[in-house]
């Protein structure tokens, strides 16, 4: 009998420990399992043609909000083309509601809840020898819905030679504890209990393994991976040594999700001695508001934290990530404005802005006398209004939101954002909302005819010098895109830039297959020109090298 862990990932980059776990689970019973991989973009054709190629007789799916219906349509039709196959499904999706799932989906023979690796390598096994199905935790079939399982021990090493195979450069996973420390209400971590540590010189050899892999990068999928500040810092401090060492390649970079709050004075130090890049963290702050975090159940001293991230931003070495989410309790619009511009101000690289999903087995799914709000039935279950927030801030928040991720999250305007918001004095918040209603309203804009937008809107705006933006946008546009093509709204016919591009060959050779862009600032009388070799890994953007511009065409 041959199972078949079919992970469909939500982008091709990524890489999922958890059908591997699960994997190596099965294997270490002596039982035949392989692993199949896909991503939410391909067609579900494909994906289907590719399980029935696969010839298995029991096909397992790990369900999450951004691929659930996807793995329910795959189930169906894997049934309907061999009823004797097996259909299991896992994942945070259904752990929850195994009870439903079977209620609504008729082809799904069975439901692992929790971690997966005892409950599921039980169960295939059993299904592969002919024995009885185990009962317990973890294991529920129609007329027997069962718990959440827990595990005790750490879980299997998931780095097998296939699984490194396979990475081919794709983002890496790693993960040394599970659980939180935090109980937030919006979060299944709240229902998992507490943290649990795995063995911490496993970890080293799995840091290792993998940056040796090839991945660019490797990040940790710990829920609040300095939960304790000791641990984190030997890990931090090993990853550093190893560097020296020259056993860490110098292109990978360690993306760590931590607690800003537990980063204290020791940490900081230690953090000061890593070289450029090595490491990214990842803040999830969520709400600037006291009494919200207090509704959730999150601990926080925003003070403390604001110190902190700003801190760690001032470092210059690493590449700071912070989360915000609208929807939560207490937060209305202008308290969620003043979270926003808060948060903006402390300097961090990226400041992502997501809205609050009511997930299966979250506090605030489960108790909506205590936490009301309305929400979307179908996955991701976002939020769509609350006592605080009406469907109509909804809808700002939203123009925002797409604002914010596709003008300040990208990285592609960092420039351009910095002099608008000093030129018109508006805050952060009402830039993303005035660019949000005028440019994100409908279909999201291409790249170039973005650019073109951005320049016609804010050129209009009191306050706006039309040069000025102009050269901050041709700034932004080098600085960012490798693609040497400068958008129409940025371009000005200056005889003098073929030769003073030559000049700057001269002065500055050109490396062989590395493309170069070269520009005029009119209003600073300065020349820019980039390398296109690789991105700084901190401010994720290609270095640009200013000259006056004297210095060059005075050479010509």
């Amino acid at each position: 009998m041959k199972t078949v862990i079919y992970q469909i990932n939500s982008k091709y980059v990524h890489s999922s420990l958890a059908a591997w776990y699960l994997c190596g689970a099965v294997r270490e019973r002596g039982c035949v399992c392989d692993v199949l991989e896909g991503s939410v973009n391909e067609s579900e054709d494909a994906l289907f043609l590719r399980l029935t190629e696969a010839r298995a007789d029991v096909v397992a799916f790990s369900a999450y909000i951004w691929n659930v219906s996807l793995v329910c349509s795959l189930a169906k039709r894997i049934k309907e083309y061999d009823p004797y196959i097996k259909v299991i499904l896992g994942g945070p999706e259904v752990s929850y509601r195994a009870e439903s799932i079977f209620e609504e989906c008729p082809y799904v023979d069975y439901v692992i809840s929790g971690e997966g690796e005892v409950p599921f390598s039980s169960l295939v096994c059993s299904l592969e020898r002919g024995d009885a199905i185990p009962e317990y935790d973890g294991i529920s079939s129609r007329g027997d819905v069962r718990a959440p399982y827990v595990m005790k021990d750490d879980p299997p090493c998931p780095y097998t030679d296939e699984y490194i195979e396979r990475l081919k450069g794709r983002i890496a996973y790693i993960e040394t504890s599970r659980g939180c420390p935090y109980r937030c209400a919006y979060c299944l971590s709240a229902s998992s209990g507490g943290v649990r540590f795995f063995d911490v010189d496993r970890a080293k050899r799995d840091i290792i393994t993998l940056a040796e892999s090839g991945a660019a990068t490797v990040k940790f999928v710990d829920r609040t991976f300095n939960a304790d500040r000791a641990r984190a810092c030997e890990i931090f401090s090993f990853i550093i040594q190893k560097r020296a060492e020259g056993a860490i390649p110098d292109y990978v970079t360690f993306h760590f999700e931590i607690a800003g709050e537990l980063v204290d004075a020791d940490t900081i130090a230690l953090l000061r001695e890593a070289p450029r890049g090595l490491f990214q963290f990842e803040i999830g702050v969520q709400s600037m508001n006291d009494k919200t975090l207090c509704a959730i159940n999150r601990r926080s001293d925003i003070s403390k934290l604001s110190c902190v991230i700003s801190e760690l931003s001032s470092l210059g070495s690493i590449h700071i990530h912070t989360d915000l989410i609208a929807g939560l309790p207490y937060e209305d619009i202008e308290s969620f404005r003043n979270s926003y511009n808060k948060l903006a101000s402390l300097g961090s690289h990226k400041l992502q802005l997501g809205f609050l999903k009511l997930l299966y087995g979250s506090p605030m799914r489960e108790s909506p006398e205590i936490y009301p709000c309305e929400y979307d039935s179908d996955p991701p279950y976002t939020v769509t209004s609350t006592p605080w927030l009406s469907e109509e801030d909804i809808r700002e928040l939203v123009l925002v939101e797409r604002a914010n991720d596709g003008i300040y999250y990208s990285g592609r305007f960092d420039r351009t954002v910095d002099y608008l918001l000093s030129a018109t004095g508006l805050d952060r918040y009402s830039l993303a909302l005035v660019m949000g209603k005028n440019l994100y309203a409908e279909a999201t804009p291409a790249l170039d005819v973005l650019f073109d937008r951005i320049y016609e809107l804010c050129s209009r705006m009191d306050g706006v010098d039309a040069a000025v933006l102009r050269d901050n946008m041709l700034y932004d546009r080098i600085a960012y895109d490798s693609s040497c093509v400068i958008p129409l709204s940025l371009r000005v016919y200056d005889k003098r830039l073929k030769g003073i591009a030559r000049a700057i060959s001269q002065k500055y050779p050109q490396r062989k297959g590395i493309r170069r862009c070269v520009g005029i600032l009119y209003t600073e009388s300065s020349v820019i020109y980039a390398d296109y070799d690789k991105k700084d890994p901190v401010t994720e953007r290609y270095v640009v090298r200013v000259l006056p511009i004297g210095e060059v065409y005075d050479e010509l």
